[in-house]
């Protein structure tokens, strides 16, 4: 990524990742280690590719349980934020509201995998097209564990106003997609390298992933986030064939 690129990243947004301790399927998974880093610390080196650590911010509740999670983000240097247990929109909203920012990058922490070349792209896209949102969900799609959203801070604080149910405050932007006639939503696709984004999984939510993913990380010779997502389907294809997907 060129320097300049990466200043106007840095300048026009910032990044919210949501996590927290309490998987019904997995407790624990967002710090459990997966070839000897934690889960979020596996994402957060891939978001720091991108972007500053005063520009990173880790969105949790506050429940106690939560503390590790805190204190492991806030020894890193990241921005953390810790607002209502079920109202996770919530904690979006309130950041927004006193930090100024023209765009936010939406993340989930059970993306140890993630690809920062996919963030790159879908903030090129974002910063050149004036949309409410950028999305990796529509279009060709990608892999479970590698979606990205880019919003409009001004179009995501109008638009809290409407939330009426517990869909919209928990999963943050299912308003949007549900009203997508009121809203400009552009997707993106990034080069799942040939393979089928259906066929992988990324993202961490069962013992079953965290066997899969530690899989994935022990056939890679170079940090995660230097592979291409093309890349990381290939070996995932490579090493799990009619499997993937499951």
């Amino acid at each position: 990524m060129k320097p300049e690129l990466k200043e106007e990243i840095n300048r026009r947004s910032i990044v919210i990742i949501q996590a927290r301790m309490g998987s019904e399927r997995f407790p624990g998974k967002v710090m459990f280690r997966l070839s000897g880093r934690t889960a979020i610390g596996h994402l957060l080196d891939a978001v720091r590719q991108v972007y500053d650590p005063g520009n990173i911010y880790v969105v949790t509740s506050r429940d106690s349980a939560n503390d590790p999670l805190v204190d492991f983000c806030s020894s890193g240097g990241y921005q953390v934020y810790r607002g209502d247990e079920k109202n996770v929109a919530s904690r979006f909203r309130e950041i927004l509201e006193v930090r100024d920012t023209e765009l936010f990058v939406r993340l989930n922490a059970d993306s140890p995998l993630m690809d920062c070349g996919t963030i790159v792209e879908a903030m090129e896209t974002a910063l050149a097209a004036s949309r409410d949102m950028v999305s990796t969900k529509g279009g060709k799609g990608v892999p479970s564990g590698m979606n990205v959203e880019v919003l409009r801070a001004e179009s995501f604080l109008k638009a809290y106003g409407d939330f009426t149910d517990g869909g919209h405050f928990e999963h943050v932007t299912a308003y949007f997609y549900e009203h997508a006639d009121l809203y400009t939503i552009l997707s993106v696709s990034p080069d799942t390298g040939g393979q089928d984004p259906a066929r992988c999984k990324f993202s961490f939510d069962t013992d079953e992933d965290r066997l899969r993913i530690e899989r994935v990380f022990a056939s890679l010779t170079m940090p995660h986030y230097t592979y291409t997502l093309g890349q990381k389907c290939r070996i995932y294809e490579d090493l799990f064939g009619r499997e993937a997907g499951c």
